[in-house]
């Protein structure tokens, strides 16, 4: 699996450094196109060994009660129609990385840079590994592209089917508040900047969900405090490279704003995935099912680096390269993601 992941990520970052500027749409869509069926013939077929699988092969076996209602829904479907294990992993890797798909060909036209990051990262976490949260993550997407689009109803039915899937979709309320078009620079990076003050403190804000008055959450919430089985270490090195991207590209933001109008609420999102982590470290599980969550962003904000950095082609995107390159690497060795 490990080499199949690499070699996808260099194919990519070979046809990404040899594409001249943004890409055509046409050309856009075939790469999508192309790379759609391999993506989830991989997630279809993926290593047993890997990280949930065997939760989830027990789950389409003998079911589970506590996964969400959607999720368990659209299972029993498949089921009843005769779909086998990897009929049910195909179909949710498929319909999860099409929501990315369609969320990347319609906000960016650095669509091999976003691809580029996809792979090193969100796919692994997400397509491979947490399916739930994969399809709420492609539905994130679509709600921030809806939500500058100011299509409301079209946001609020991404939100719900969101929610059905993986509970943790409840961070998407705040997306409501968060303006479009200021970048609040300062208050965003005080944001990260305050959580990490709180957290060295000792104030952290996790066991405070406890206090929601909705029975899904005290269940969600009892299910993260049984699974406590690691620490956090918010000063971990992929933690700290994103800190230090998020600072760059809010550093940046007024450049990266000209070129792509959701640049401005994708960092925002971006500055309070990084922020959640820290400040509900408390709870482990919890603090990473919402920062991967919104991490989701990442595929699209990362290769706006390109906007920023002067020179020819090749200078302008070996950052996003680069920076690809180390977070594949950091998933791969921190905790053996790929067998």
């Amino acid at each position: 699996m490990t080499a199949v992941i690499f070699i996808l990520f260099f194919v990519v970052a070979f046809a990404y450094l040899c594409e001249r500027g943004e890409m055509r749409p046409k050309r856009s869509k075939a790469w999508l196109i192309i790379l759609l069926p391999v993506l989830v013939t991989i997630a279809a077929f993926r290593s047993p060994l890997m990280p949930d699988y065997e939760n989830y092969e027990l789950f389409f076996h003998f079911g589970n009660a506590r996964f969400e209602t959607g999720f368990v829904t659209v299972t029993e479907w498949i089921k009843a129609l005769g779909g086998g294990l990897h009929f049910f992993l195909a179909f949710f890797a498929g319909v999860s990385i099409a929501l990315k798909f369609t969320a990347i060909d319609k906000m960016t036209k650095l669509v091999l840079g976003s691809l580029l990051v996809y792979i090193s990262n969100i796919y692994i976490l997400h397509d491979l590994i947490q399916m739930r949260c994969a399809v709420a993550s492609g539905l994130m997407l679509l709600a921030v592209y809806f939500s500058v689009e100011k299509k409301w109803l079209k946001f609020a039915i991404c939100f719900v089917v969101a929610f059905l899937f993986h509970y943790s979709a409840l961070a998407f309320v705040f997306i409501l508040f968060l303006n479009t078009e200021k970048p609040r620079k300062l208050l965003f990076a005080g944001l990260i900047a305050v959580s990490y003050v709180l957290a060295l403190a000792g104030t952290t804000f996790g066991s405070m969900v406890g206090l929601l008055p909705f029975e899904f959450v005290q269940d969600a919430l009892a299910m993260y405090q049984d699974n406590i089985y690691e620490e956090i270490n918010i000063f971990n090195a992929m933690q700290l490279l994103r800190v230090a991207l998020c600072f760059f590209l809010l550093y940046f933001i007024d450049t990266i704003s000209r070129h792509n109008r959701f640049a401005v609420l994708l960092v925002k999102i971006y500055a309070v995935s990084l922020s959640c982590l820290v400040l509900f470290s408390d709870l482990p599980v919890l603090a990473f099912r919402i920062s991967e969550l919104l991490l989701v962003v990442e595929c699209l904000i990362v290769p706006m680096m390109y906007y920023t950095v002067k020179g020819t082609e090749i200078v302008r995107k070996l950052p996003v390269v680069a920076v690809s390159a180390v977070i594949l690497i950091l998933n791969v060795t921190k905790a053996a993601l790929l067998v």
